[in-house]
């Protein structure tokens, strides 16, 4: 097996796995976190998982937050290979294109998009999959973070920062983080910052997808959700970007694969490397992500990202992310490679 990913796991985590091998069955949850193009360095091998790893798990609980919604929509699709196929090749050639250039035009564009990935029983089918509990969270905007002027929301959002800098608990103040389930009693759930529940189905699966990837200042904040309280909904991953893994679970494993090694808890967290989840909060974590050498070796040396937009053209994004994405097979390969092998914890190191 080659050094492309770095794989990791909680104590717990790898010593069921040394005992038990890297059996399907032992996982329960799975995370898909923020990081819009990103998440193009995962596509790959979320297909391999849905292939070769995720029909032979028992049913999983699902969690995501912006582009990591979309992932676990479609892995909650009875036909998630090739769900994750489309999304791939429509997010790839959509985004190359003008028309999200203008904000107001995103959140129809994007309706567009999931129509087209899901299909026109996608949403039903997804949200009604009994071997999975889909939970999304988007953020209700308090106060003046739920303006659509710019001054106003800069002043918002600095505000947050430094309140969040000195707790994350302190963004309740600022942000409900509502998480839209399923299932009427998720049993996957997240703590420390309170969370209001709210159904989500075939009636607003899409529009809560776009809500959880409303970033702030990109695009406007999502409004008239059905099954929740009236507001400006805005991207999951202000609260909750990777995940601060302090969370519920039934008993069992939980799969994160991830765009680096390294996770950082809420949006406004970026930059404070004191913040992060704890070794107790991982102990159950199988946690799998490129290598910063393999990164490194890749076109342009970098994962796609949101800088892409401004730094290139249409089209050289196109091109860009079509070669990392063929670099990314890579990945995938070793991804089945760990699937496959009798041994699996002799490539896995702790947490």
């Amino acid at each position: 097996m080659g050094k492309s990913l770095v794989i990791k796991a909680g104590a717990n985590a790898l010593a069921t796995i040394t005992k038990e091998g890297l059996s399907p069955s032992l996982f329960t949850s799975m995370f898909g976190a923020s990081g819009g193009p990103k998440w193009l360095t995962l596509s790959r091998m979320d297909q391999v998982l849905a292939e070769h790893f995720i029909p032979n798990t028992n049913g999983l609980k699902l969690m995501g937050t912006s582009i990591g919604s979309w992932r676990m929509a479609a892995h909650a699709h009875p036909q998630a290979l090739a769900t994750l196929k489309r999304f791939e090749d429509n997010y790839v050639n959509a985004w190359s294109t003008d028309e999200w250039s203008d904000p107001l035009e995103m959140e129809p564009a994007m309706l567009r998009g999931l129509q087209e990935i899901f299909g026109d029983d996608g949403a039903k089918l997804a949200t009604t999959n009994p071997r999975f509990e889909l939970n999304i969270i988007a953020d209700r905007c308090r106060g003046l973070l739920a303006s659509e002027s710019k001054p106003i929301l800069i002043a918002g959002m600095l505000t947050a920062w430094l309140a969040n800098r000195a707790s994350r608990n302190n963004l309740n103040y600022f942000y409900e983080r509502v998480q839209f389930s399923s299932v009427e009693n998720p049993a996957l759930t997240l703590n420390q910052l309170p969370t209001t529940f709210a159904k989500l189905d075939e009636s607003n699966l899409f529009k809560v997808i776009v809500a959880s990837s409303s970033i702030p200042f990109v695009m406007p904040a999502v409004q008239d959700i059905n099954h929740c309280q009236p507001g400006a909904y805005r991207d999951g991953g202000i609260t909750d970007y990777h995940f601060d893994f302090d969370y519920q679970a039934p008993k069992g494993l939980t799969l994160f694969t991830h765009f680096y090694d390294t996770i950082v808890p809420g949006w406004l967290d970026k930059g404070n490397r004191s913040r992060k989840p704890s070794a107790k909060d991982l102990d159950d974590v199988l946690f799998i992500s490129p290598s910063k050498e393999w990164i490194s070796n890749t076109p342009k040396g970098k994962v796609p990202c949101r800088k892409d937009f401004t730094a290139l053209s249409g089209i050289e994004r196109q091109k860009f992310w079509q070669a990392f994405i063929a670099e990314s097979q890579q990945l995938a390969d070793e991804l089945y490679e760990l699937l496959q092998s009798s041994s699996p914890e002799s490539l896995i190191k702790a947490i």
